[in-house]
């Protein structure tokens, strides 16, 4: 029976069986850091378990607040644990001074994270249940509506062709990218970019609507059909310019728009579609790091793929993707060995600065996150050094540099808030409303919101879900919704 003792006792239960490996197999220090970190990924556990239970009771899909629990459990219990066991600690800043002993300054990270957690929990239920469902049904009564989104296609379109025949063709391109080293690269072209790369979201929104109407695209063949010509446009609107997040976040979308609404994947099809994605990641490394000579080279069988750049850890890219494990505690640190003064909020503002042209705000007088965070870590004005760091603090690092540590926990609030009027919104949503289309976007901005920076945050806002939203508001006839048909999570039970 799924009761709160039955939940507490298997989260204690998978957090010592984890902590005991990795103490005994994987030799981590024992120290007071095992406890704050644990205490987290107990909590998280426990509020997971808690929700698959509920949810499955009561026949709803998970809330978001679900993924956001996945992403804490990882970054605050598990990511700890791995940097010890892998002695991975900023291992791409070799001029940074490291502490000799890390395990101070994560079990200080340790306690903010679980105290911020408890915070978050009772903040959380308290919104959740004081926030009000939408009200308002958007649904796609003419196909004629349709007609806005095949312009938008063409705009994209247009807006690539522009762009490739500025920088000389798709082999100009790839050489810009090739000698972003040398130039300004890409510079200039960031709002060009997210119109044009738009092209790729608004074809999955064409299939997700005529699959609901067409059982014969609803069969598992015309899916990967479409999912190969979504990889094809993905690399031609924008997967050349080095980001295979942009390739890799398009695929998960279209894939959750699949398995939630139209046909859901098997397991077999499941580990399948992850494989390709991961085969598709590790070659792509040879691109981003050596351009199309290293792609051509590796397709012969005649690069050498034991160069430093090359090399591919999954841990690694789960390290520095997904935690931030190692950077949080360096702060910490270098707030005790430094005489830097905290921006009191600066950065935040800072954050919008890269959506404005130049002429419009000088960028160079603003405090941004780079500027704060190169001199906490170097110690020194980033002008003078002649670089700035691209390091990615998270929400909680964000706040440190702008505040210190001792109050970061207090971050969580208004994740909580955000969390809570989310899911109540998602919980709102009726099955017919094409607003549906957006929710796996907001699962990956939940899943990648808590360790991303402000601007980082807005940009993928920007980039991945402004345009979307424009485009469900022009498609759809809106019509006020009679209070109260559909079934949400109800807390108290």
């Amino acid at each position: 029976m799924n009761t709160p003792v039955n939940r507490l006792t298997i989260a204690l239960s998978v957090m010592a069986v984890i902590n005991l490996f990795m103490l005994m197999v994987l030799n981590i220090p024992f120290d007071w850091y095992l406890l704050p970190v644990s205490v987290s990924g107990v909590m998280s556990v426990y509020q997971l378990l808690y929700l698959l239970h509920i949810t499955k009771q009561n026949g709803l899909r998970l809330p978001m607040v679900f993924y956001f629990y996945c992403t804490i459990w990882f970054g605050c219990y598990f990511a700890p644990l791995l940097h010890f066991a892998l002695n991975f600690w900023l291992i791409f800043n070799a001029s940074l001074m490291l502490p000799q002993h890390w395990e101070p300054y994560v079990f200080i990270i340790g306690i903010l994270n679980a105290v911020g957690l408890v915070i978050f929990i009772l903040a959380y239920r308290y919104f959740y249940s004081t926030s009000k469902p939408g009200k308002k049904v958007y649904l796609l009564l003419s196909s004629t509506k349709l007609n806005y989104v095949y312009l938008l296609c063409l705009i994209s379109f247009l807006f690539q062709m522009f762009i490739y025949s500025r920088l000389g063709g798709i082999s100009g391109f790839i050489s810009t990218y090739e000698a972003r080293g040398e130039d300004q690269g890409f510079a200039g072209f960031g709002i060009l970019f997210i119109i044009s790369e738009f092209f790729p979201i608004a074809l999955i929104f064409l299939f997700y609507v005529n699959a609901m109407r067409n059982a014969a695209l609803q069969k598992g063949s015309a899916i990967a059909i479409f999912l190969v010509i979504l990889f094809a446009a993905c690399i031609f609107f924008g997967g050349l310019r080095g980001s295979r997040s942009n390739t890799v976040l398009t695929i998960l979308h279209a894939c959750m728009i699949m398995h939630y609404f139209i046909r859901k994947f098997k397991v077999r099809e499941m580990v399948i579609g992850t494989m390709l994605l991961v085969g598709f990641m590790y070659v792509y490394k040879f691109y981003k790091q050596g351009g199309s000579e290293a792609v051509s080279a590796y397709t012969q069988g005649t690069l050498d793929e034991s160069e430093e750049k090359y090399n591919f850890d999954i841990f690694e890219m789960l390290l520095t993707d997904f935690a931030r494990g190692d950077i949080q505690p360096y702060l910490v640190y270098r707030y005790e060995n430094s005489n830097y003064q905290p921006k009191m909020g600066a950065t935040y503002p800072g954050g919008f600065v890269h959506f404005f042209p130049s002429f419009i705000i000088d960028k160079e007088s603003v405090t941004t996150k780079k500027t704060a965070a190169t001199e906490l870590m170097y110690n020194y004005n980033g002008e003078v050094m002649g670089f700035y760091t691209t390091r990615i603090f998270g929400l909680l690092g964000e706040y440190i540099l702008n505040f210190g540590y001792y109050t970061a926990f207090l971050v969580f609030l208004p994740l909580a808030f955000f969390m809570a009027k989310l899911d109540k919104w998602v919980y709102s949503l009726t099955p017919g409303d094409v607003r549906n289309f957006i929710v796996p976007l907001w699962i990956l901005f939940v899943i990648f919101l808590f360790n991303a920076d402000l601007d980082n945050a807005i940009f993928f806002f920007m980039k991945r879900m402004l345009m979307v939203i424009v485009m469900l508001w022009m498609v759809s006839a809106k019509f006020i919704m009679r209070p109260a048909a559909n079934k949400e999570i109800d807390h108290e039970s």
